[in-house]
């Protein structure tokens, strides 16, 4: 019982710090990104050429912060333009094409996109020729 009331309280104060309504939240629906099994313990952060580097560098950052015992990289939800995207499409796309990126993680992104979103959000706004 705790636990809810604390994620309908952890709800409310993003809904109010983010100026959200109650509607937006409840039509926000992200499927889960299959991601590829990448072994934490060899990978060493890259050269960003795509999203997909991008997710992978800030999931193995995320990775160390927690110190974390899992011996693969998990990526963060990803959303591009507000819709989840899946693995392959962001191999897709290149950072050149890309006009911001915001990534985030912790209580609040997790009661807002749900538990998908436990390994971090990743928002990318394309430019705008997509």
């Amino acid at each position: 019982m705790k636990k809810i009331n604390l994620l309908i309280l952890l709800t409310a104060i993003a809904f109010i710090s983010t100026g959200q309504n109650k509607k937006a939240f409840v039509e926000k629906s992200f499927s889960k990104i299959v991601t590829t099994e990448v072994k934490a313990k060899n990978y060493e952060i890259k050269p960003i050429e795509t999203a997909y580097d991008l997710a992978l560098n800030f999931s193995y950052l995320k990775h160390l912060s927690i110190d974390s015992q899992n011996k693969y990289l998990i990526l963060p939800l990803v959303t591009i333009n507000n819709k989840s995207i899946d693995e392959k499409s962001l191999k897709d796309i290149r950072m050149s094409d890309i006009e911001n990126y915001e990534f985030n993680s912790g209580g609040i992104t997790t009661a807002l996109y749900g538990s998908r979103s436990a390994n971090g959000l990743l928002k990318l706004t394309l430019k705008k020729k997509y």
